[in-house]
């Protein structure tokens, strides 16, 4: 009830709004997903988790300087998440043509981004069965599926591919 409260909210005072910033406001794609007892996290400029989004929803590569590590980064984004009270980007990266998260705090975007791209499927299938489990199990923490039954099924179908590899 609360949910459609607010989203009746939202579409009311995005209805009122200048242009320019209802397209800030509808260039942002954020999955949230909390995480009970967090500890406090670093501070992320709200700049950055703007050029992210952009990019996201413009289908930009992204290069970055990713801090902590050399050289920089090209990666396709695929989706700003917040985890934890954390925001994280996933992201296929160009250089390692593999799937990444990054800590969005760790990440200085660089201008220009890059060119277009077709965007990837995840792993496991469509965001947010088997692209979230596969993105879920990257943290190290416990994990109850509470629904939908195709988020559990994908859980177990990693947890049979992540047995048989340990073996």
């Amino acid at each position: 009830m609360f949910a459609e409260a607010a989203a009746r909210a939202l579409t009311t005072v995005r209805q009122v709004m200048p242009a320019r910033l209802r397209l800030r406001i509808d260039a942002r794609q954020i999955t949230a997903v909390e995480r009970p007892g967090a500890a406090a996290n670093p501070e992320v400029d709200p700049e950055v988790i703007v050029a992210l989004s952009a990019a996201v929803r413009a289908r930009e590569v992204l290069r970055f300087d990713y801090v902590g590590a050399f050289p920089p980064r090209r990666a396709e984004r695929h989706h700003l998440i917040t985890w934890g009270g954390r925001w994280y980007l996933v992201a296929w990266d160009l250089d390692r043509a593999d799937w990444r998260t990054f800590r969005a705090d760790r990440i200085p975007p660089r201008t220009p981004t890059g060119p277009r791209f077709t965007p990837r499927d995840l792993p496991g299938g469509s965001w947010p069965r088997g692209s979230r489990a596969c993105a879920l199990g990257r943290f190290d923490a416990d994990i109850e599926v509470v629904g939908p039954t195709e988020l559990a099924d994908a859980f177990s179908r990693l947890s049979r591919r992540y047995a048989a590899a340990a073996h």
